[in-house]
């Protein structure tokens, strides 16, 4: 492991090493490598690096691992490796150097959005790149970072992946929402009683077709009506407002 060290925290090497399956090296907190269980591999944060310098992703890394984040992490430099950890690797959060030689950031963040759009993206760039900002973040970057200011990178990374998860909670709200929108909406359409909403304020909200049929307005004449003028006899309505 020690020949494998700081390689090893880049790559699957059980194989490499003669570690039996289902064992994988993991980048833990506190500069430790520990070796951990498959399911408990999976369970940490699984960070994509796309670059062609290991001692580049070794400091990235360690930015990582000095700020207590757990992850496992993979480096890859060509378009078809990077294509492939999507299945293989399952990455959280993708981290990748704008200036490379052949597949670089750009082209990467624009292969991304079309297949993942839902991961999110920071962008590694030298200071003289920093003028091609709008045109990452247009592609869909969540963050940048320049090389120059590395230690912001665990922050940068928290940040993205907690701007993602509320993303995520709010369309789960918005499609629970919408679920029982439509389970209501069904109910009340099949209704034999009739059912009627009302606010705070005792105006009608909702006027199912039974309530229609058994009180004889349509549902365009009872909305935003008050309940008891609609429906309470002339005679008991002065008593009831009193």
């Amino acid at each position: 492991i020690q020949k494998l060290w700081p390689r090893s925290l880049r790559h699957d090497v059980s194989a490499q090493a003669g570690i039996p399956l289902p064992l994988r090296v993991c980048v833990h907190a506190k500069n430790k490598v520990t070796f951990m269980s498959q399911r408990e591999t999976e369970n940490a944060l699984h960070v994509l690096m796309l670059g062609d310098s290991p001692v580049d992703a070794e400091q990235y890394e360690r930015e990582l691992r000095q700020a207590g984040i757990v992850f496992a992490s993979r480096r890859v430099d060509t378009k078809e490796a990077f294509a492939k950890a999507f299945s293989e690797f399952k990455p959280d959060v993708i981290i990748a150097e704008y200036n490379l030689p052949a597949f670089d950031g750009l082209s990467a963040l624009k292969m991304l959005r079309r297949s993942h759009p839902e991961i999110p993206f920071i962008m590694i760039a030298e200071m003289s790149d920093e003028s091609r900002v709008a045109d990452w973040v247009r592609a869909g970057a969540k963050d940048f970072v320049l090389k120059s200011q590395l230690p912001r990178l665990p922050l940068s990374v928290r940040h993205v992946l907690a701007v993602e998860q509320g993303i995520r909670e709010r369309k789960e709200a918005e499609q629970t929402i919408r679920e029982s929108q439509e389970l209501f909406q069904s109910i009340s359409a099949s209704a034999h009683d009739a059912i009627i909403l009302l606010d705070n304020d005792g105006r009608i909200t909702f006027w199912n077709a039974s309530a229609e049929r058994i009180f004889g307005y349509a549902a365009t004449e009872a909305i935003g009506k008050e309940l008891h003028s609609l429906l309470a006899p002339s005679r008991f309505l002065d008593d009831y407002k009193r």
